[in-house]
């Protein structure tokens, strides 16, 4: 019996790469944009001015602005920070239409400077160094809670504007993960009249004896003759 072995080369061999499992979709590949001609760049000035403009937009309400701070095919990738929903909107039209027909929940965004690695920075997009740009870390508020994002900017003409903008929302309003400051107090040392410990506290919590539970009532209603 005779074994016939395919070559790489064989016309009827379709390559790995175009191949597509059924359901699924080949996701093309992203065109860099050129990279920055300035010679001299200041980032934390350029990504300064990036920032106030958005929030500038954001107090005025005027979405059409912060879609004009977008390269022409530029990227916003968010996670439940503009809406309940995973959503990439790619191109600035299409911001555009989104934020006009959606509005935008965000309130401030602040620029965070907390490592070096998270603060603004002249870095390389594409991986080779052939592509740079200005990178950096920021924080924002909205109208549902806080969260956190990444901006990176490209500079076309002679202007800077936004080639990818990620959100992503961290914490609801009035649910704060109880973290850090937040962190509930155990033992308390010290002189105090009729001090409780935690394991007190804990059962205070669960016999309701300052405050009600919340309760929800799930049934399911059966008409009658009555009702007709």
């Amino acid at each position: 019996m005779s074994v016939q072995v395919q070559s790489a080369t064989d016309p009827g061999l379709t390559l790995s790469k175009d191949r597509c499992e059924p359901g699924s979709v080949n996701i093309p590949l992203c065109k860099w944009p050129k990279t920055a001609e300035s010679t001299s760049i200041d980032p934390d000035a350029v990504a300064a001015k990036i920032i106030e403009s958005v929030n500038a937009a954001l107090e005025n309400d005027d979405t059409k602005s912060i879609a004009e701070l977008f390269l022409e095919d530029g990227y916003w990738r968010d996670h439940l920070g503009l809406s309940w929903d995973l959503r990439t909107i790619k191109g600035k039209d299409k911001l555009t239409r989104f934020l006009a027909d959606n509005g935008c929940p965000l309130t401030k965004l602040e620029i965070d400077k907390a490592t070096a690695y998270r603060s603004p920075q002249l870095g390389s997009f594409d991986g080779t160094g052939d592509v740079k740009g200005i990178q950096f870390f920021f924080n924002f508020t909205s109208k549902v809670g806080a969260g956190q994002g990444v901006a990176r900017l490209a500079e076309r003409d002679g202007q800077w504007k936004i080639f990818t903008f990620f959100t992503t929302l961290r914490e609801i309003a009035g649910h704060e993960e109880n973290t850090g400051p937040r962190r509930p107090k155990g033992v308390e040392h010290g002189e105090k009249i009729n001090r409780k410990n935690w394991q007190e506290r804990r059962r205070e919590e669960i016999e309701f004896k300052d405050r009600d539970p919340v309760v929800m009532i799930v049934g399911e209603y059966k008409p009658t003759t009555s009702d007709h």
